[in-house]
């Protein structure tokens, strides 16, 4: 384990921050460009502690950890008892030029549910998807029940489509904070495949009008997203009835956390108020879809597949397998299966059902 001081170095803190807390442990990010730290005081009491130092991937970063604190303060003091205690306790934080940090409630022997079930020993399909449950009855409950707001203009389009776009020109445009941290002069590797120049192969992947995937040829994201964007049809059909005034925003499985005695509590909830290109308001399908997605990629993210790329002048063609002879990531699409059916099924979100026809 790397030394107290060496997991400090750099941090732009507060002396009071930097001195009167050891540095046990950064954890993985996971989606967000922020540091997240177990720290211990000297009473031996031990905090979560956040922080960014840049605005982030799409402003992922010190404004998204910025709006989040103030969400996570907020949803504390109107959500009712016991719904509030699903959330972490705010004790400090601070905003200091571009730099933000935040001051966080630990829970002890906590695990995501995605590292809790990656390694489970036991029904893993009855167990996870009870959890998933809990969780939907939970939102349901405390959530989506409290108001529900008409549905903003473009939604679609600025949600999805605009999103996608202006992610990709954060890695595509040289001039931009993002690719200098992550594309610029930089290589990568999977499975055989060596590329030495990211932006090489990041502009010849988009540029491509057909994609094969294990054999079958798939339209490049990109036109799809282009034929959604000019079907008016299409969009009224994808544009949900309501978007609720209160979710977490940022569903990932990953963002819920197993307690040691059964419980379950909700992290890393989206902010109010964000920049433009990072929508605020988030409906009950994207909830849903944030859920269901996770699944897949909790399994990326340990490294439980194969991935063979072979790109020539004209064509990029990729091989994908998960490793479904180890039993957990077998259990895993099994519940990434029935989820579904889960969703349709629980009582306290059928009510929402009911006001969304094309669900």
């Amino acid at each position: 384990m790397a030394s107290s001081q060496s997991f400090a170095d750099n941090l732009q803190l507060p002396d009071k921050i930097l001195t009167n807390y050891t540095y046990l442990k950064l954890f993985d990010s996971g989606g967000s460009t922020c540091k997240t730290f177990l720290v211990q005081d000297k009473k031996n009491k031990f905090f979560i502690l956040k922080y960014s130092d840049w605005e982030g991937i799409g402003y992922n970063g010190t404004p998204w950890l910025e709006m989040q604190t103030q969400r996570l303060i907020e949803l504390k003091k109107i959500i009712s008892y016991p719904g509030n205690t699903w959330l972490p306790e705010v004790y400090d934080y601070r905003k200091i030029g571009n730099v933000f940090y935040v001051l966080l409630e630990y829970y002890e022997n906590a695990e995501t549910l995605s590292d809790f079930y990656l390694f489970f020993d036991g029904d893993l399909v009855h167990s996870y998807l009870a959890d998933i449950d809990t969780i939907l009855t939970f939102l349901s409950t405390y959530f989506y029940s409290r108001n529900l707001l008409e549905t903003p203009k473009d939604y679609v389009k600025k949600t999805h489509i605009e999103r996608v776009e202006n992610r990709l020109k954060l890695f595509m445009h040289e001039q931009t904070e993002t690719y200098k941290r992550y594309v610029d002069r930089k290589h990568f590797s999977v499975g055989d495949f060596i590329e030495q120049d990211m932006a090489v192969f990041f502009r010849n992947l988009i540029e491509q009008e057909v994609i094969r995937i294990n054999g079958k040829a798939y339209k490049n994201p990109l036109l799809i997203l282009q034929s959604i964007e000019r079907n008016k049809k299409l969009l009224d059909y994808l544009t949900p009835t309501f978007v609720p005034e209160f979710s977490h925003g940022d569903s990932l499985l990953r963002n819920y956390l197993k307690i040691s005695d059964g419980s379950i509590k909700m992290i890393d909830v989206r902010g109010k108020n964000l920049p433009h290109n990072t929508t605020s308001q988030i409906c009950i399908p994207f909830e849903l879809g944030k859920m269901f997605h996770s699944i897949e990629m909790d399994i990326v993210r340990s490294d439980n597949f194969s991935l063979r790329v072979e790109k020539n002048k004209k064509n990029i063609s990729v091989e994908f397998t998960y490793h479904v002879k180890n039993k957990n990531i077998n259990d895993l699409l099994e519940v990434r299966k029935q989820m579904p059916n889960l969703f349709a099924q629980n009582k306290a979100f059928k009510i929402f059902l009911q006001k969304e026809p094309h669900w």
